[in-house]
């Protein structure tokens, strides 16, 4: 049974490639769950008049579409695949990803170091700058594999204390006396809250060389449905948006095995459609 049977169900033989790549759809779902290290990401879209979402689970060699009516963790669950990942999901701190237990969180990097330029920017703050140099420097670091473990105490040392300057210059607004409230905070210093509340996912990659630095597979993933917006625009009806998801998560997938999508398209209509090969 594929994971997209509710779809053939409704709609048999109307849509021909969409199921004639089913067989191959179960595979990739297999695959993207057993990944050690899985990339996610969503974007809004429209399908009719209503904002609705593309969500993806990706690796470098799978890529696995969903479309939901909600962004958040209603619609993770929906998708089946975080609640049945054991490994990495590297992501861009959403909230509702970390309801998600199973999974160990990598945060991207690429979004904190856009972050603290703007914090450089707007409000000048100089820890942000050197906060940046850091990132980078971590970074360079890890992809030239000369990083001892000393010196990677002293990366972490440095990270405490950028964020203790940082802390200095934008302090916490304390609560008031017998008051449950959220204290609302400077838009820097919740920065600073994310940097030191999910240090560990925020430095995943300096102590566990399989994990990335950001999460731009999954963006670039995403980057095709912002194209066929400008194109197309929005999906006329729910079904057209679930056999595109269909569709595009073989024809990507085969992309990334090395598969032209011409030639892939051209399997699956002749009823072998291309299996995608599962590390590991």
């Amino acid at each position: 049974m594929t994971h997209y049977d509710p779809l053939y169900a409704i709609s048999p033989g109307r849509f021909q490639l969409a199921d004639a790549v089913a067989p191959a759809l179960d595979v990739i779902y297999e695959g993207v769950t057993r990944a050690p290290v899985v990339h996610f990401d969503e974007t809004g879209f429209r399908i009719n008049t209503g904002l609705r979402w593309l969500h993806t689970a990706c690796t470098d060699t799978i890529s696995y579409y969903t479309v939901h009516r909600k962004r958040g963790d209603e619609a993770m669950l929906d998708a089946g695949v975080l609640p049945n990942c054991s490994g990495w999901a590297v992501h861009d701190g959403y909230k509702p990803y970390f309801g998600f237990e199973t999974v160990r969180h990598a945060l991207c990097n690429a979004h904190h170091l856009r972050e603290l330029q703007f914090a450089v920017e707007h409000y000048q703050a100089t820890w942000a700058e050197q906060m940046q140099v850091l990132l980078l420097d971590m970074k360079r670091q890890c992809e030239a594999g000369t990083l001892s473990n000393t010196r990677r105490n002293a990366l972490n040392h440095r990270y405490e204390a950028i964020l203790a300057e940082g802390f200095s210059a934008f302090p916490l607004q304390p609560r008031p006396p017998n008051s449950n409230k959220r204290v609302a905070q400077h838009p820097v210093t919740n920065l600073l809250i994310r940097l030191r509340d999910y240090r560990e996912a925020v430095l995943a990659f300096l102590s566990h060389p399989e994990v990335p630095f950001d999460n731009n597979l999954a963006e670039r993933d995403l980057r095709m449905m912002k194209v066929k917006q400008k194109i197309s625009g929005c999906f006329r009806t729910w079904m057209g948006a679930e056999v595109f998801a269909a569709v595009r998560t073989y024809l990507a997938t085969a992309r990334k095995q090395g598969l032209s999508m011409l030639r892939a398209a051209q399997l699956a209509f002749l009823g072998t459609p291309f299996i995608p090969a599962i590390p590991g």
